[in-house]
């Protein structure tokens, strides 16, 4: 778990926050979607996305869909660390 916290730090904290690109933003977007509608939205639409927000709207949004993803990640965080990620069998 501490090393959960550790990543969501480096994800969403100051730097992170210093520059947000059009595909940093993507992510998100498509992330939030997946954790409270099941969905995958905004697919490919990383282009898009940088020509409609210029450099400091993309960080607003990006703080704003922070908020909503570190909730999640907090409230959910126990149950990501009991499932074993990514070892051999």
């Amino acid at each position: 778990m501490k090393a959960s916290a550790i990543t969501e730090g480096m994800s969403f904290g100051l730097p992170a926050m210093l520059a947000v690109s059009s595909l940093r933003l993507e992510h998100a977007l498509r992330d939030l979607g997946r954790y409270f509608v099941r969905k995958e939205f905004f697919v490919n639409d990383a282009t898009h996305l940088g020509n409609v927000f210029c450099p400091i709207h993309r960080q607003y949004v990006f703080y704003m869909l922070s908020l909503y993803i570190r909730e999640y990640l907090r409230k959910n965080r126990r149950q990501m660390a009991s499932y074993p990620l990514g070892e051999d069998i």
